[in-house]
């Protein structure tokens, strides 16, 4: 079974449309912070690919939290992150609009 989400509606509906045929997949539009459609403990793994490259610092951490709660003992996670912070020639704003590509200064 594969869970989806997104906070896009349509990008959520684009993908159910596309996937309907297939009983083993799932897709939801969520909160952009919480995973209420994931149960507790029952998620093998978890994989997130340049997405919270551009969210904010508390939603990073609201959904570490989440990934915390889901995971079954011993699951795993593959979560990409951007490391511009850590990059010397950039001066990184707390607003991530001002960033390049709008990357999260986390």
């Amino acid at each position: 079974r594969l869970i989806g989400v997104d906070l896009d509606a349509f990008a959520i509906g684009r993908c159910k449309k596309r996937f309907a045929n297939d009983p083993r997949l799932q897709f939801f539009v969520n909160d952009g912070q919480h995973l209420p459609m994931a149960p507790t403990g029952q998620i093998t793994f978890i994989y997130s690919w340049d997405a919270m490259v551009h969210f904010h610092p508390q939603v990073i951490k609201s959904y570490l939290h989440e990934f915390a709660r889901v995971l079954v003992p011993g699951g795993r996670g593959f979560i990409h992150h951007s490391n511009l912070g850590a990059h010397p020639t950039y001066h990184l704003s707390s607003n991530i609009n001002s960033n390049p590509h709008w990357r999260s200064n986390m």
